[in-house]
């Protein structure tokens, strides 16, 4: 089967067994206000962003995606970026005790020693194959925490497009020891075509990694992200560029957790230039059949072409054994 050359398309579902919100659960704010947010910058950000959306419902009828899209060019767009990291980077982090770091630990891109069986058994999947690279719209570092930074972790551990680079900052991961001095070394490529919670701009404009997303969760840093929506304008060319390069590699995809959503024309736009010499598309996800219709009409991916199944949701009995089934059978 290591004839297979897979890449995995990520979306939001992805991150939900870490227990992650969903992109349509992004905007409660009552679950947000029962966090640990500490900062009156925090505190007010919050407020700000949900007077705004709750005044523009009529135009962003309930989509985060265009929600952004609306606020793109205005003062809240910043604050509604922060937000988002916010609300995600908490999920992340644990608050520890007196002598540990403020903001507590876990939100940093190590290599997480035992993974939730959803993961797992994703895992044993792909050792079977040739994985080509990740393609993902999430911010969240939970891929990264999957592999690890080092050719000694899963599938080869992970990097941004550049073997041998060396994240920024120190994490400190309790009160005895740290996170710090991480030279990417693996061998897996992730194109997080829409930023991330653990990269900033710079003053200058350029684009910092660090070990752990504190920039989303300090008010110092401009955290790098950008939501999905029109051609053009996206700050991560390169990132896209990875993103062509690695789909372009396999015959075979994988998605989990997306739906390619009508709003997100530049992720449809990749996607659809990509697919020509597919051999086979798994779709996971429990509106799975769905979804597929969503390429066709949406994403205008002749599945003619390429067998395309629809299969069970991350973390469902069974999943697993059908997706080697689909490898096994391929036409």
């Amino acid at each position: 089967m290591k004839s297979f050359n897979v890449a995995l398309l990520l979306g939001a579902g992805f991150a939900k067994p870490w227990g992650l919100p969903l992109t349509s659960e992004l905007m409660n704010f009552e679950e947000v206000k029962r966090h640990h947010f500490p900062g009156l910058w925090q505190q007010k950000t919050i407020s700000e962003v949900e007077a705004r959306w709750m005044e523009r419902a009529a135009d962003h009828g309930g989509s985060v995606d265009r929600f952004g899209q609306i606020l793109r060019g205005t003062t809240l767009f910043e604050p509604f970026v922060r937000y988002v990291g916010l609300r995600l980077s908490s999920r992340l982090w644990h608050v520890g005790g007196a002598q540990q770091t403020k903001w507590g630990t876990g939100d940093h891109v190590a290599m997480q020693g035992r993974l939730p069986s959803a993961y797992a058994g994703l895992i044993n999947v792909l050792e079977t194959t040739t994985l080509t690279g990740i393609v993902t719209t999430n911010y969240d570092v939970v891929i990264e925490k999957i592999l690890g930074p080092r050719r000694r972790g899963r599938l080869g551990g992970f990097n941004y497009g550049r073997v041998g680079e060396q994240l920024q900052g120190r994490h400190f991961t309790s009160s005895r020891g740290s996170y710090a001095h991480v030279t990417v070394t693996g061998s897996v490529p992730i194109a997080k075509i829409h930023g991330s919670l653990s990269w900033e701009f710079s003053r200058s404009g350029d684009l910092v990694h660090y070990v752990d997303c504190r920039p989303s969760r300090g008010r110092r840093y401009r955290v790098a992200v950008f939501p999905p929506g029109e051609r053009g304008g996206n700050p991560f060319s390169s990132q896209v560029d990875l993103a062509r390069q690695i789909l372009a590699s396999a015959n075979v995809w994988i998605v989990i957790g997306y739906s390619f959503p009508p709003g997100d024309d530049d992720v449809n736009e990749l996607i659809a230039r990509s697919a020509s010499h597919l051999e086979l598309i798994c779709v996971c996800d429990p509106r799975s059949s769905e979804i597929v219709d969503h390429l066709k009409r949406v994403a205008k991916v002749d599945i003619s072409r390429c067998r395309c199944e629809a299969l069970p949701g991350l973390g469902s009995p069974g999943l697993f054994g059908a997706m080697l089934s689909c490898l096994e059978t391929r036409q």
